[in-house]
Parts: C-alpha cells; sequence; structure tokens
C-alpha cells in the first residue's frame, strides 16, 4: 500500500515539475540565450598571423626551378633536393 502512496506522489511531483518547465520555458530560453551572447563575444580576438620566413633550400629549390622553367625544360626531382 506505501509502494503504491509512494509511486504516485513520485508520478505526481513528476508531472508538477514537468508542468512548471512547460510553463516556463520562453523566459527560461530567453535568459539562456541572453549569457549565450555575453560569453560568445567574451574572450581575445586572434589578431594577425605567423609567417615562417622561407630558408635557403627553398629559395635555392625556387631558383633552379625559375632557370629551368625559362630555358623550357622540365626540373628533375634529383635537382631540388
Amino acid at each position: 500500500m506505501l509502494f503504491f502512496l509512494g509511486y504516485i506522489a513520485g508520478i505526481a511531483t513528476a508531472g508538477l515539475i514537468v508542468a512548471a518547465l512547460a510553463y516556463f520555458k520562453s523566459p527560461l530560453e530567453r535568459f539562456a540565450n541572453e549569457e549565450t551572447k555575453e560569453l560568445h563575444n567574451a574572450g581575445p580576438r586572434p589578431r594577425g598571423a605567423i609567417y615562417m620566413p622561407r630558408d635557403e633550400a627553398d629559395v635555392a629549390r625556387d631558383r633552379v626551378v625559375a632557370e629551368n622553367r625559362a630555358r623550357g625544360v622540365d626540373t628533375p626531382v634529383g635537382d631540388l633536393m
């Protein structure tokens, strides 16, 4: 008997909670969206970029490719290493 009484009380409590959440759904969502907007705009902004300088090997490869292109010849892979 007490089990069924507890079961009914639990269902009634859960029903009240669901009804309250359904009733206050719109104000709760509005409040949550306002907080989300504030948090979304917070924090550091990315500025600029980091560019790695080209090393001498890249410059030498580009020079070899440019010379061969000027002569109209394909550059062999062995010349690029």
